[in-house]
């Protein structure tokens, strides 16, 4: 027993099995571990006692790993303190998160052993090290000597000259001179493409007392020629009498190989990376930049990235970025169009967006990552053309079997019975003789007996036929996709009207057995959007919601149709008592191609489409209320008004 105390670990996770974990890697070294389960369990601990290393993790409720991180890092006490994170995140931009909030490095889960030992015995040496040197240059008695021992390279040049008057053995076997050699030149010598002005500059905060430290990164050029990157905490202190500056050199070469590591994957990304200034100017993009925008990185760099965003686009995009900053958001998404400056193709983006803010929440910078999905926009107009052309299927075999059919009958009797009993044909005067009748007066007997009233009544079938068929053409017809004022209630009624005449429904689903129960609000007589897709979505609900409850035999079976206006949304209800929806099903009921039909007899697009037209055309909402064996309700809101989409979503489809 040496009696040196301890290294303090603490390791901060919610999860029980991941401490489980790292506290039996730890056990057997001679560590004292503390076990703390939230950020503020954290922080409390902070206020009085001060580990030597904290193993944080990333996800935790409450305060995130991150936010803790920096709040120790803005605490001058704690500030010194290595945080390793523990993290499942794999994604260059959450890393990149982490050292910006002050980590020095990550654990990823799940954990190997080696791996966890190995980096905290090498940031707890390097911790050990750099404490050591600090101290050592706040005890000028001992300074001379600690410099000697010390790891790190540490340089002291004269505070008027710049001259070096001491470098420690390490700084002289890395750069490859000698004491004496150091003892005739400056800092500025080693530091390629530095000269003097540049240097006064960098250290006159120390001169004037600003700052008592300074850390700031640079390029040391060895004897030989070769360079490396060193990290520099300098301050101004005393020595042999004389004002000097004491810097102490970490070699990062290492680290920042790690980083070009992290950037590299950047610039081999296939999606777009990009970093905008609080003004939406660009800081940074990788090199699809050139593919998208049709200019290179470099020549990016101070250009507004609203620039670059198609015309018809740009409104939508301006409000939503308003509206993030307004409400403080930290990450959010948008698809939006930006335009080649080069080729003028446009290609259709999905952005991810994380937004960056300082201690008093104003924006210091915003990084985007989209990713090209003109290709998936392309397949999914054709997608959308292909499930409508599948209704419409259905929707003309009805048509030819059910409305074809007894319109033909109709208008057919119409004609013979005009034929057989008009009073100017000679046939029909010789027959009726010999059965002793006279037309006129047979005539005068119909009207008398309203005989006439079902004859018209036979036309004003004709006329309703032909009103279906009119109905389910413009259905089918291909539509621009205009904005306008509809009588939602009565569009409601009329997709229920080709509903009942579908002939799938009709002969397989057997649709008019189903009891449907409609509940309009007249409130809802004048709602903005496009009727033509309206109808679409609400036949897709329809049509599930009487299939899945047909799957049910031995019950009644009710299918609820409700408008509903409030102070902010028209709202929408389609419910069933069918056989209800588990967990499972409902979390991907939206997502493409997937469907709970048999194999072959469904795209699995229906509902995938609807969520596209409710949500991404009309800004509105779409989901789904359901527990297995107890039916289900979808629900439906839209804005009460398309805040000017209407025209942008009209150009867009154009």
């Amino acid at each position: 027993m040496t009696g040196k105390k301890k290294e303090m670990i603490v390791i901060v996770d919610d999860q029980a099995a991941n401490l489980k974990v790292l506290f039996s890697f730890l056990q057997e070294l001679d560590f004292d571990i503390r076990i703390l389960e939230s950020g503020e369990e954290l922080m409390e601990m902070l206020s009085h006692t001060l580990p030597d290393i904290i193993l944080l993790d990333v996800m935790m409720p409450g305060i995130d790993g991150f936010t803790v991180c920096r709040k120790i890092k803005e605490n001058p006490r704690s500030a010194a303190i290595p945080v390793i994170f523990l993290t499942a995140l794999d994604e260059v931009e959450d890393k990149v998160a982490g050292f910006e909030a002050g980590g020095i490095d990550y654990i990823t889960k799940p954990f190997q052993k080696a791996e966890v030992l190995a980096r905290l015995k090498t940031h707890l040496t390097l911790q050990s090290k750099q404490r050591e040197a600090e101290q050592a240059l706040e005890q000028q008695g001992n300074l001379t000597r600690i410099i000697e021992k010390s790891l790190n390279e540490i340089f002291l040049f004269d505070a008027t000259s710049y001259q070096f008057v001491f470098v420690n053995e390490g700084a002289c076997e890395n750069s490859g001179y000698s004491l004496s050699e150091f003892q005739q030149m400056t800092p500025i010598d080693i530091q390629p493409g530095v000269d003097r002005a540049f240097f006064m500059e960098r250290i006159l905060p120390l001169q004037n007392g600003q700052r008592e430290k300074i850390i700031f990164e640079t390029i040391f050029r060895r004897k030989d020629g070769s360079t490396y990157q060193a990290e520099v905490h300098l301050q101004q202190t005393e020595y042999d009498s004389k004002t000097v500056f004491a810097a102490i050199i970490l070699d990062i070469s290492q680290r920042k190989q790690m980083e070009q590591k992290y950037q590299d994957l950047v610039e081999r990304s296939s999606d777009l990376i990009t970093q905008v200034d609080s003004r939406g100017n660009i800081l940074f993009s990788n090199h699809i930049s050139r593919k998208i925008f049709g200019v290179a990185p470099e020549k990016l760099i101070g250009k507004s990235v609203f620039q670059f965003i198609h015309p018809d686009d740009q409104k939508l995009t301006t409000a939503w970025f308003k509206k993030c900053l307004s409400r403080k958001l930290p990450l959010e998404k948008i698809e939006n169009r930006q335009v080649n400056m080069e080729t003028g193709a446009v290609h259709d983006m999905l952005w991810t967006v994380n937004f960056h803010y300082d201690d008093d929440e104003q924006l210091v910078s915003v990084n985007g990552i989209a990713r090209d999905i003109t290709l998936w926009k392309q397949a999914e107009k054709q997608l959308l053309l292909s499930e409508k052309m599948t209704c419409v299927a259905g929707l003309a075999a009805g048509i030819a079997h059910e409305i074809n059919t007894p319109l033909s009958g109709i208008l057919q009797s119409i004609q013979v019975i005009e034929m057989e009993l008009a009073p100017d044909s000679l046939q029909n005067l010789e027959v009726a003789a010999r059965h002793g009748l006279n037309l006129p007066a047979v005539h005068a007997y119909f009207k008398e007996k309203e005989l006439d009233y079902f004859l018209a009544g036979i036309s004003s079938s004709a006329i309703t036929a032909a009103e279906v068929i009119k109905g389910l053409l413009d259905f089918s017809r291909p539509h621009k996709g205009h904005f306008s004022t509809h009588n939602l209630n009565e569009l409601i009624r009329d997709t229920l009207l080709l509903a009942r005449s579908d002939y799938t429904l009709k002969k397989q689903f057997d649709i008019h057995n189903i009891t449907i129960r409609e509940k309009y609000d007249p409130a809802c007589a004048n709602v903005t959007c496009e009727a033509t897709e309206i109808q679409h979505v609400m036949f897709n609900l329809i049509k599930n919601a009487v299939q899945a409850m047909l799957k049910q035999e031995g019950q009644k079976c009710f299918l609820s149709l409700r408008t509903q206006k409030t102070n902010t949304v028209i709202r929408i209800e389609v419910e069933d008592n069918g056989p209800g929806m588990d967990r499972v099903t409902r979390s991907q009921i939206f997502n493409p191609f997937f469907t709970t039909k048999e194999v072959g007899s469904a795209t699995g697009l229906g509902l995938s489409v609807s969520y596209s037209i409710i949500c991404d055309k009309h800004h509105g909402k779409i989901w789904v209320e359901s527990v297995s064996g107890k039916g289900s309700r979808f629900i439906v809101e839209l804005p009460l008004s398309q805040n000017g989409s209407d025209t942008e979503t009209e150009k867009k489809n154009e």
